[in-house]
């Protein structure tokens, strides 16, 4: 597929909880559309719930595979 891929948005665990990870996040895919990626995709380890929540709130959809 022809579109970026996230593979990691993490932090010290000490600056956790203040939504760091969210605005990069954020940031980053507000730059993608600025240089014309309509589509994103990111791999998630299954049961990284944080993970999980942060990308099901900035739009993503679950995909699976069979």
């Amino acid at each position: 597929r022809q579109c970026p891929l996230v593979g990691y948005v993490m932090c010290h665990p000490d600056w956790k909880r203040r939504r760091l990870a969210a605005l990069a996040l954020t940031e980053s895919l507000r730059r993608l559309k600025e240089a014309g990626f309509n589509q994103v995709r990111a791999v998630i380890t299954e049961g990284n719930v944080a993970s999980e929540r942060l990308f099901l709130r900035a739009g993503f959809r679950r995909l699976t595979y069979p």
